[in-house]
C-alpha cells in the first residue's frame, strides 16, 4: 500500500535544477517537502544520460516504467475525484511534465569526407526492440549526430561553479555553459586514449597508417556506452558566479567534484580551428595571432576588467551592437572573432555594456581554480539538481520518482489545498511546478518563449588534439 504521509508544507514537482534549488531551501529551513517526479531519473531536462539511457530517452521505452507513470490522467469531471474533495473544492489539470520544449529528435551520421548529414532510418533511432536493426548495420561516421533538439529559453538560467575554498585544489571534473550562449557548443571526448581504437576496432592494428583507422560504428559507441556521458542541457560554471559561491556556502560542493576546461577553441571564419589564448603568457606565446595584435587583446582586456570605471570611453556605444563598439577600437577581425564569439560567449547583435560586462565575468573568473574561468561537474550537468535533491533529503524531503500526477485542488477563491496522485490526496500549503506541470493551472497565459536547435555531436577525436587529456570548449560564429 501507499505509505506516504498526507500533510506536507510544500509539494514540489519535477525535479529540475529550479526545482531542486527550491527545495533544498524549504527543506533547510525546517519546511515539511515532498518532491515528486513522474520519470524514473532527476533533472529533468537538467539530466546526464550514459548512452544506454540516451537510446532509451530517444526510442521513447517506457516498459521498465508503471502504466501511467509519469503522463497525465486524462480529463475527468470533479464528480470522478469527489471522494478526494471537501466543500466548494474543485480540481485542475496537472500536466505530465513533457512541456514540449524538446522536440523533432532525430539521428544522423556524418561519413568522413562528406559535407552533409544522412538520417538515419527511423528504425534504427533506437527504441530497445529495434536496435537489433541499427546493430548490424555497417553505419560508419567521424561524428554521430546523438539528438538535435529545440529548446525553450527558460533552460537558459545563469551558470557558475562549484567547488570548495578559494585556493583550495580542484578535485575532478568538466564544466558547461555561460548564459547558455547560443554560439557555444561543449564537446565530450568518447573517444579512446592516443593511439587507441574503439572497442571491438583495436585489435592488429598498425599506428600510423591512415587507411587502416576505423570508422566509427554505432556498435562501437554502444560498446564505450560507460566512457562518456551527454547532458541535455550543458552548462558551463563561472568559477566566481553565483551558482559557485551558493554550492560553497550550501556546503552542497561536498556531493560533487569537478574539473576545470582547459581547452577553449574557435571555430573562425576561414575554416580552421584554433585555440583561443586565456592569460598574458598564453596571449603572447599563441601563433594564431601577430605580435601587434597581442599587444591590442592585452589592452583592450585590460579595459574590460575595469569597464564599468570608465563610462566616457564607451558611453556612446551604450545602445549599440558589441561588434560596432570593437571596431570602434580598431581591433583586427581576427580579434573580435576572439573577442566576440570564444570571450563574451555573444552575438553580433548583442548590446556594448552587455557585452563588456560578459568579457569582464569572464576575465574576473580566470584563475580562481586554475588558469581556467569555467568549471564542469565530472559526470555531467545532471549532477547538480541531484545534489541539491541531496541535501533536500538530508534534512528530512520525502522523494518519489515515477510517481503518476494527476490532479490540482483549489478552494473557492482558487487557492491551493492538495494533489491527488494515484489514488491519494497530499495536502499542502504551497505547491512548486514549472510550465510543463501547472501551466493548467495558472489564471494568465504564459509568455511566449524563444526556442532553437542544439545538436549533440559524439566524435571519434577531438576538434584540435593535443598531447594531455583535456575538457575543451569550441565557440563559432553564427
Amino acid at each position: 500500500g501507499d505509505d506516504l504521509p498526507e500533510d506536507y508544507d510544500i509539494i514540489v514537482l519535477g525535479t529540475g535544477l529550479i526545482e531542486s534549488i527550491v527545495a533544498a531551501a524549504c527543506s533547510r529551513s525546517g519546511k515539511k517537502v515532498l518532491h515528486l517526479d513522474g520519470n524514473m531519473y532527476y533533472g529533468g531536462n537538467w539530466s546526464t544520460f550514459n548512452f544506454r539511457d540516451l537510446e532509451e530517452w530517444l526510442g521513447g521505452d517506457t516498459s521498465a516504467e508503471p502504466t501511467g507513470s509519469g503522463q497525465a490522467t486524462p480529463d475527468c469531471s470533479t464528480d470522478d475525484y469527489c471522494q478526494f474533495l471537501k466543500e466548494n473544492e474543485t480540481v485542475l489539470n496537472i500536466g505530465s511534465g513533457c512541456d514540449g520544449s524538446v522536440i523533432d529528435t532525430d539521428v544522423a551520421v556524418i561519413d568522413r569526407g562528406s559535407d552533409s548529414a544522412q538520417p538515419l532510418p527511423q528504425e534504427a533511432i533506437p527504441s530497445q526492440s529495434e536496435l537489433s536493426v541499427c546493430d548490424d548495420a555497417p553505419a560508419t561516421a567521424e561524428e554521430m549526430v546523438a539528438e538535435q533538439e529545440s529548446i525553450s529559453d527558460d533552460a537558459n538560467t545563469e551558470t557558475t561553479g562549484l567547488c570548495a575554498r578559494e585556493g583550495d585544489s580542484l578535485q575532478e571534473t568538466d564544466g558547461n555553459g555561460h548564459e547558455d550562449s547560443e554560439n557555444s557548443s561543449a564537446v565530450e571526448s568518447a573517444a579512446a586514449e592516443d593511439g587507441e581504437h574503439p572497442a571491438g576496432n583495436s585489435q592488429n592494428v598498425q599506428p600510423n597508417i591512415e587507411e587502416d583507422i576505423q570508422p566509427v560504428t554505432w556498435n562501437a559507441i554502444k560498446d564505450d556506452w560507460r566512457r562518456f556521458n551527454i547532458d541535455m542541457a550543458p552548462k558551463f560554471l563561472f568559477s566566481r558566479g553565483a551558482m559557485v559561491d551558493l554550492l560553497i556556502k550550501s556546503s552542497i560542493s561536498r556531493y560533487l567534484e569537478f574539473k576545470a576546461v582547459t581547452k577553449f577553441l574557435t571555430y573562425l571564419p576561414n575554416g580552421t580551428v584554433q585555440e583561443v589564448p586565456q592569460s598574458r603568457s598564453d596571449v603572447f606565446s599563441s601563433s594564431s595571432i601577430s605580435m601587434v595584435e597581442k599587444r591590442m587583446l592585452m589592452k583592450f582586456l585590460s579595459f574590460c576588467l575595469e569597464y564599468d570605471q570608465q563610462l566616457t570611453e564607451y558611453e556612446a556605444y551604450i545602445q549599440k551592437p558589441f561588434i560596432e563598439f570593437l571596431r570602434a577600437r580598431r581591433l583586427t577581425e581576427n580579434l573580435q572573432h576572439f573577442v566576440l564569439y570564444a570571450i563574451a560567449m555573444k552575438t553580433e547583435d548583442t548590446p556594448t555594456e552587455e557585452g563588456l560586462k560578459a568579457c569582464q565575468s569572464y576575465l574576473q573568473s580566470l584563475g580562481r581554480y586554475g588558469n581556467s574561468p569555467f568549471l564542469w561537474p565530472l559526470y555531467g550537468v545532471g549532477e547538480l539538481p541531484q545534489a541539491f535533491c541531496r541535501l533536500c533529503a538530508v534534512f528530512g524531503g520525502i522523494y518519489v520518482l515515477r510517481r503518476r500526477l494527476d490532479k490540482a485542488v483549489v478552494d473557492a477563491n482558487n487557492k491551493f489545498q492538495a494533489i491527488i496522485s494515484e489514488g491519494k490526496r497530499l495536502n499542502a500549503s504551497w505547491l512548486l511546478g514549472g510550465p510543463s506541470h501547472l501551466s493548467n493551472c495558472m489564471s494568465t497565459p504564459l509568455p511566449t518563449v524563444r526556442a532553437g536547435s542544439r545538436g549533440v555531436f559524439i566524435t571519434d577525436k577531438s576538434f584540435k588534439p593535443g598531447t594531455a587529456e583535456s575538457v575543451s570548449q569550441c565557440t563559432c560564429c553564427d
